[in-house]
Order: structure tokens, then C-alpha cells, then sequence
């Protein structure tokens, strides 16, 4: 592979890596949305959240089977907008032979009734081979992502229930 062609392979897989971040909790906050996510995955892309008693304790899939695709629109994806998030991402590692690229992300939640938190991810991903898509995902979760998620639809209740709450 040329030096060239390396370094273009190189800015694709850590584009398509970003994006993917940058947009995955955002689809449902008052920034994105589903086609800012589906972006760049492939339609039969694979998402494992690890670690394995974490899709228990969320009642997803099984530890040893895949989320639902985060390319196929679900329902959550009509809601009420409750939150916006602030993401960085660092410790970007890039396997251009591979096609693979890992990360760590920090998010910074802010939900409409004032309350905040930070979450952190580890993600991997496996991507295709010209880096343009991602195949399979692995995202290690913090505990403090249940809190997150029980936030947001306790929110989602309200304001579907009686509009959104008065800070």
C-alpha cells in the first residue's frame, strides 16, 4: 500500500470511527438524529454492548447477541428531545490493515430538567474495507449509562404526558 493511499485510508476509517461517535448518542438529543447514525454503519452492522451483564441489566439482547442494528430505525427515534450531549473523543487507534479503529469517548448530558452527567465509552469497531462503513461494533458501557437511559425515559414520559418540565 502506497504512503498515499495508507494516509486516505487512514483519514476514512477515522472519519467513519468519529462520525459514528459524535452522532450515536446524539441521534436522540436535540442535535442529529437516525440518518446522522446510519451514516456510517452497514445494514447488517452489528453492535455488542459489553461488558456482558450490562444488555441484561437493559433488557437488550443477550450478552452473546447483537443489539438490534443501530441502522434500522427504532421506535425511540420519534421521542421528544430531552437532552443535548457534548462529546469528545480521544485515544483514537487506527489498524489500517485490519480495518479496525478503537476509541474512548466521554459524552457530557445535559437533560431539559437541568440534570447532568458524563458518561464514558470504550468502543471498537470493525469496518469495511475501503473504512467508508462500520461492520461491527463493540461498546463497552459504564454503570452510569443506566442511569442515563432511566433519565431520559422518565423525561420522555413527562413530556409526552404534559409537556416539558419547568426548570
Amino acid at each position: 500500500m502506497s504512503s498515499d493511499s495508507s494516509s486516505s485510508l487512514r483519514a476514512t476509517i477515522s472519519a467513519t470511527t468519529r462520525g459514528f461517535i459524535y452522532s450515536c448518542l446524539n441521534g436522540n438529543s436535540v442535535l442529529g438524529g437516525p440518518k446522522s447514525i446510519n451514516s456510517n454503519l452497514t445494514p447488517d452492522c452489528k453492535h455488542y454492548m459489553l461488558p456482558r451483564s450490562f444488555p441484561i441489566a437493559m433488557e437488550s439482547p443477550g450478552p452473546d447477541q447483537p443489539s438490534p442494528s443501530p441502522a434500522v430505525e427504532t421506535p425511540f427515534t420519534d421521542d421528544p428531545k430531552v437532552c443535548t450531549i457534548q462529546t469528545a473523543v480521544s485515544s483514537l487507534t487506527i489498524d489500517e490493515v485490519a480495518r479496525r479503529s478503537a476509541a474512548r469517548s466521554v459524552h457530557a448530558i445535559r437533560f431539559i430538567s437541568g440534570e447532568e452527567m458524563t458518561l464514558e465509552y470504550a468502543w471498537f469497531f470493525h469496518l469495511v474495507d475501503d473504512g467508508s462503513g462500520i461492520k461491527r461494533i463493540e461498546q463497552f458501557s459504564e454503570e452510569g449509562t443506566r442511569n442515563m437511559h432511566d433519565t431520559r425515559q422518565e423525561l420522555i414520559r413527562q413530556v409526552k404526558a404534559s409537556g416539558p418540565p419547568s426548570q
